[in-house]
């Protein structure tokens, strides 16, 4: 694809640079913000459940699980999944959701009187479902960081959005904003 015509001027050239700055500082504060929050997720988890227990996230989805000690993984079989959702569907709002799903279907039988794992994970999981203030604490951490990321998706959107579709009259009150500082 050709450059656009607007960003082969010197100016041009220099506000396409900014841009393509801005979106680089927009991707690092979202990959800061998704470290923090998983930060904030493992405390909360490792004093809920256990230093046995640990969590991973993502904008999208947080799995919560206890630690194969051999490798520091997850056990197989011994997560669960949390999604939250807000929905902003105009023009009628829908609430939101704080969902979990249990490890994928890998639960499967287990010999309830020899398999601690399995029942540690279970009595966990039914701790947590029955904790209402700590289920509020992790869906408060999760919402902040889903505000945050939407917030950051949102300024990144508009900045590729000039990039994908600049105008001249951007450039030129982006060179005077570069003037008087």
């Amino acid at each position: 694809m050709e450059k656009n015509p607007i960003f082969k001027t010197e100016n041009g050239a220099k506000y396409e640079e900014e841009l393509l700055s801005q979106i680089h500082l927009v991707s690092e504060s979202m990959l800061s913000n998704v470290e923090e929050t998983q930060k904030k997720i493992i405390a909360f988890v490792k004093g809920f459940f256990g230093d046995n227990w640990t969590a991973t996230f993502s904008p999208t989805m947080t799995t919560i699980g206890m630690i194969d000690e051999t490798d520091g993984c997850f056990l197989f079989g011994h997560t669960f999944d949390l999604f939250y959702h807000m929905y902003y569907f105009e023009p009628i709002p829908t609430p939101e959701k704080f969902e979990i799903k249990l490890c994928h279907g890998a639960m499967l039988g287990f010999d309830i009187f020899n398999d601690e794992n399995r029942r540690e994970h279970l009595i966990g999981i039914g701790k947590f479902l029955s904790d209402e203030k700590a289920k509020n604490e992790l869906r408060d951490i999760i919402y902040v960081a889903e505000i945050h990321h939407r917030q950051l998706n949102e300024v990144g959107d508009q900045i590729r959005n000039k990039l994908n579709h600049p105008k001249q009259e951007d450039v030129d009150e982006w060179v005077k904003e570069q003037e008087k500082n």
